[in-house]
């Protein structure tokens, strides 16, 4: 089941995790939650970051899916995005449209409240799809299947292109697929 939201997690979707996520078959997939997005990146010195003016509660239900499902032993995976001409071929497109440099993530650089702990895994793509990234979404999906992971729960940042295409080919390799949302 895949539902496009236009909110990010809340209590509401940490609530549904917190019952769904014991399944040992389940994985937290966190995308693009870094700095390039939210906190810095393509923002102008002392400008608010558009995303958090909109979600404020982001990072607080984040950090609460977070918590649930490494309380409950369920794996997280962090996906981020460092573009670059060489590895990303929607780039050139991209900055004709918007300008170099304009929205494309370089830094790769998690916000602190979404932050790997011990040995949660971080892949780097360089596609707006974490499984479309090429031997990136290979390793990605090797280690989701070593963990015999059938359900995915995906919180991120820029819910209309990176998780939702991300959720849409992860739907199409067999997993269960569920977006957090408000």
């Amino acid at each position: 089941m895949l539902r496009q939201l236009s909110r990010p997690a809340s209590r509401l979707a940490v609530r549904r995790v917190n019952a769904a996520a014991s399944s040992r078959n389940s994985a937290l997939v966190v995308i693009d939650l870094q700095t390039d997005y939210i906190s810095g990146g393509d923002l102008v010195a002392g400008q608010a970051s558009p995303l958090l003016t909109a979600f404020p509660e982001l990072p607080r239900n984040v950090s609460r899916a977070l918590a649930s499902a490494r309380a409950r032993d369920t794996p997280v995976v962090h996906v981020r995005e460092r573009d670059s001409a060489a590895d990303s071929a929607w780039l050139p497109w991209w900055e004709a449209l918007h300008g170099r440099g304009v929205g494309a993530g370089s830094h790769c650089v998690a916000e602190p409240w979404a932050a790997e702990e011990g040995d949660e895994p971080v892949f780097v793509k360089h596609a707006y799809d974490a499984f479309s990234s090429g031997d990136v979404s290979d390793r990605l999906v090797a280690h989701l299947r070593a963990l015999r992971t059938e359900r995915l729960y995906f919180a991120g940042a820029l819910t209309k292109a990176c998780v939702m295409f991300s959720a849409h080919t992860a739907f199409s390799l067999g997993f269960e697929v569920f977006v957090l949302s408000h």
